[in-house]
C-alpha cells in the first residue's frame, strides 16, 4: 500500500478546511500574548464605553442642577417633588436609602424592598414623585415618638440615578408625620431653593457680611438667618449642602474635614469680664462647645447630617435672660476655631472648606493658635463676622422673641471683655496648651 504523500495530506487538509470551515493552518491560529492583547484592548473599549455612558447620565459634574422637597403623605410614602433645570432628562432608579439625621443609615427589613412611582423628569420639567417605604421598613416604629427626639425629626431620602455613585446621589429631607394638607406640584420649588438676596431680611445695618470670598453661587444662602425652623427641617440647610457637593466634585485637591477632640479652654480664675458680675464665677461667663451651626444656624463646614457634620469648636459669651442672672442665659458664638488632625494636612493638595470659602491650608497659616504632634486649631472667626457689634446687635434682634434675653450696654461691654481676651494671640494659645498639658498628665489621648 503507497504511503500518503505530502500532496495527499494537502489535498485531505484541504477537504477537511472547505467542509468543516475549521483553519488547520498552525501559522493562522492566535498567539496567547495576543489573545491576551486583546482581551486588555476590549476591556478597555468597554471601559470607555460605560464611561460615555455615564457622562451622558445627568450629573451636577457636567453642571446638571435639581431642587428636591420632600413630603410625609403617610403609611410610609414620601411625596418628592422635583425640579430639573438641566438640559438632560433625570432618570431615578428604584433604589433608595433611609438616613437618620442622627444615627446615619436607617436598616431594612430583610427582603424588603422600597417601591418608586414616577421616576422619569425630561429637560426643564417638574412633578412629583412617590417613594413608598412601607415595603422596606417598619413604619409603625418610625413615626413612633423615640426617646429624646419628636417622631417628626430626623430622616432625608438618598436618592441615585446611578448606583450611588460619585456624583449620583441626592438628599431629601422630609417630615415623619402626616402632612395636613397636600398641595399641587410647582413648577419651581421655592422652599427647596436657596433664598434670594431680594427675598432676605436684614441681618443688622451694622453687622458687615463679609461674603466677598464666598463662592458666589452660594452667597445667597448667608443672607438670611435659619433661626425659626428646627435644623433638620430647613430646606435651605439640603439645598445648600447640595450645591456645596457639587461645588467639591469639581475641586481638585483633598477636602480636610475637622475633628472633634476634647478641648476645655478655661479663662485664668482671676479674670474679670464684667465687675457686676460676682468675681468667684466670672469664668462661667463664657461657654464653649462644638457646634455645626453659626448664631443664626447657618452650616460651618461642608457637611450637615447627624454623625458626619462638621463642627467648629466655638467660645461663647453668656447673655442674660433678664437682669443679673448667673446661672445661665443665651450663649452667642465670638470665636470660631477649627481643629484638624495634623497628620491629615499633608495630603495632596489639602484644603478645608469654612464658611462657603475653599480655603488652602497654606492660607490658613496668620490664623493657626496652636500646633502639637496631633492636632492644629486654626481661628476663623473673621470668615463669620467682621463687626462685633454689628454681629451682637443682629443676633440679639434675631433672638428676641424667641428667647427670654436681656441686653443693655454693660453686657455689650462684657462680650467685648470675652472677645479681646480670647481673640489674644499671647492668651489664646497659652489656654489650650496648659489644656492639653493637663490631659497628657491624666492619660487623656483625645
Amino acid at each position: 500500500m503507497n504511503r500518503l504523500s505530502k500532496q495527499n495530506l494537502h489535498n485531505i487538509r484541504c477537504v477537511f478546511e472547505e467542509k468543516t470551515g475549521t483553519d488547520l493552518n498552525p501559522n493562522h491560529r492566535e498567539h496567547p500574548k495576543s489573545r491576551a492583547k486583546y482581551l486588555i484592548l476590549a476591556a478597555a473599549l468597554c471601559a470607555l464605553l460605560l464611561a460615555s455612558c455615564t457622562q451622558t447620565l445627568f450629573t451636577p459634574l457636567s453642571g446638571d442642577e435639581l431642587a428636591l422637597s420632600g413630603t410625609y403623605l403617610g403609611d410610609g410614602v414620601v411625596r418628592v417633588e422635583v425640579v430639573n433645570r438641566s438640559d438632560k432628562e433625570l432618570k431615578f432608579q428604584n433604589q433608595v436609602k433611609l438616613m437618620s439625621w442622627t444615627d446615619g443609615e436607617v436598616e431594612a427589613l430583610p427582603g424588603g424592598a422600597v417601591t418608586l412611582d414616577n421616576t422619569r423628569f425630561p429637560a426643564h420639567s417638574g412633578g412629583a414623585m412617590t417613594v413608598d417605604l412601607s415595603g422596606a421598613y417598619d413604619i409603625a416604629a418610625l413615626e413612633s415618638d423615640l426617646p429624646g427626639r419628636p417622631a417628626e425629626s430626623w430622616y432625608y431620602l438618598l436618592l441615585t440615578n446611578h448606583d450611588f455613585l460619585f456624583g449620583h446621589d441626592w438628599m431629601c429631607s422630609f417630615h415623619f408625620v402626616e402632612s395636613a394638607e397636600v398641595t399641587e406640584p410647582t413648577s419651581e420649588l421655592q422652599q427647596a431653593t436657596v433664598p434670594t438676596q431680594e427675598t432676605q431680611p436684614e441681618l443688622g445695618t451694622n453687622m458687615p457680611q463679609n461674603l466677598d470670598e464666598i463662592e458666589d453661587d452660594l452667597k445667597p444662602y448667608f443672607e438670611d438667618t435659619y433661626l425659626d425652623e428646627a435644623p433638620a427641617f430647613e430646606q435651605a440647610h439640603f439645598a445648600y449642602q447640595q450645591k456645596v457637593r457639587e461645588l467639591l466634585m469639581r475641586t481638585e485637591g483633598t477636602l480636610v474635614h475637622p475633628v472633634e477632640p476634647y478641648i476645655t479652654i478655661e479663662p485664668s480664675r482671676d479674670q474679670v469680664f464684667d465687675e457686676t458680675f460676682p468675681k468667684d464665677i466670672q469664668y462661667q461667663l463664657a461657654g464653649l462647645n462644638y457646634h455645626s451651626l453659626d448664631a443664626f444656624h447657618r452650616i460651618v463646614g461642608a457637611e450637615f447630617s447627624g454623625e458626619t457634620s462638621d463642627h467648629s469648636l466655638q467660645i461663647k459669651a453668656m447673655l442674660p435672660g433678664y437682669p443679673g442672672q448667673t446661672d445661665g442665659g443665651q450663649y452667642l458664638p465670638i470665636v470660631y476655631l477649627f481643629v484638624y488632625e495634623r497628620a491629615s494636612l499633608a495630603a495632596e493638595d489639602a484644603y478645608a472648606f469654612i464658611f462657603g470659602r475653599i480655603i488652602p491650608f497654606s492660607d490658613m497659616e496668620k490664623d493657626k493658635v496652636f500646633e502639637d504632634d496631633r492636632y492644629v486649631i486654626y481661628d476663623m472667626t473673621d470668615l463669620f463676622y467682621t463687626d462685633l457689634d454689628g454681629y451682637i446687635d443682629a443676633f440679639v434682634s434675631s433672638m428676641r422673641g424667641k428667647v427670654s434675653l436681656y441686653f443693655d450696654e454693660q453686657i455689650r461691654r462684657r462680650v467685648h471683655s470675652l472677645y479681646d481676651y480670647f481673640r489674644d494671640r499671647q492668651i489664646l494659645p497659652g489656654l489650650i496648651e496648659d489644656h492639653q498639658a493637663e490631659m497628657e498628665t491624666v492619660g487623656y489621648s483625645g
